[in-house]
């Protein structure tokens, strides 16, 4: 659905592809860092008691497998 609505607007000249690429990457870098975050502390440290001197490392790779799927 997004895909028309970009070609549409790139045909029009009213939205450069490169312009969509930065917008949409700054957008999903921190969102996903933020899910991670959320779907990593309440399951995996609050439920399942693992060590916390591994967290920010743990957090960078649940935000990469999040931004791959």
């Amino acid at each position: 659905m997004e895909y028309f609505a970009i070609r549409r607007e790139v045909k029009n000249g009213m939205l450069s592809p490169v312009a969509y690429m930065i917008a949409n990457f700054g957008i999903q870098v921190p969102l996903m860092f933020i899910m991670s975050m959320f779907a990593l502390s309440v399951s995996a440290y609050g439920i399942v008691d693992y060590n916390g001197d591994n967290y920010f490392s743990v957090l960078v790779v649940g935000r990469c497998r999040l931004t791959l799927l």
